[in-house]
């Protein structure tokens, strides 16, 4: 009886949970569509559908896909990532390099630079240079001083938190504190 007893236990927890978790899913669509009226689910012309009871929303989450070439096609300025995606408290960024950016370090936040083409030379105050070629990717932990250079234009992909600023110590011409989003 003892594995019966578990088992309930589990379920109950199982089910607490999924009621906040679809709690906090309804709160966040809400935030993102910024209306009140609950969401019953996504079309077939892939918009969202509405009904007046909210017993039969039907949760489903909403895919994007998006292309690289067409994100960054969408912009010119080297060292202003722009925000393509978020994905829990992470945000997705691409970003052109050329030439050499500023020293900096990043206190809390952890990233991941993936070369999607050019060619990436990471230098770091501590340690010798990595060059990063199309299809690698490089984390740069917090803390650790660095200085991204693309000698060549170089297209990269960032996945670091939200709370990242481009040049992170460091305040100047080309700290971009608004990122815009494509």
């Amino acid at each position: 009886m003892p594995c019966a007893k578990a088992e309930r236990s589990a379920n109950s927890i199982r089910r607490r949970t999924s009621v906040a978790d679809h709690r906090a899913v309804r709160s966040r669509r809400r935030q993102l569509f910024d209306e009140d009226e609950p969401l019953a689910g996504i079309g077939r012309s892939g918009q969202a559908e509405r009904s007046g009871n909210e017993s039969s929303i039907r949760e489903e989450r909403v895919i994007v896909k998006k292309s690289l070439a067409e994100g960054f096609a969408a912009f010119d300025e080297p060292w202003s990532p722009r925000v393509a995606g978020e994905i829990n408290n992470m945000q997705i960024k691409l970003v052109k390099l050329e030439g050499a950016f500023v020293w900096h370090r990043h206190d809390e936040e952890d990233e991941l630079f993936l070369v999607i083409s050019g060619r990436l030379r990471m230098e770091f105050r501590e340690q010798e240079a990595e060059i990063v070629e199309p299809g690698e990717f490089i984390i740069v932990p917090h803390g650790v001083e660095h200085r991204p250079v693309a000698e060549k234009p170089c297209e990269v992909v960032l996945v670091e938190p939200g709370t990242t600023l481009n040049t992170g110590n460091v305040d100047n011409e080309r700290t971009v504190r608004n990122l815009e989003r494509i």
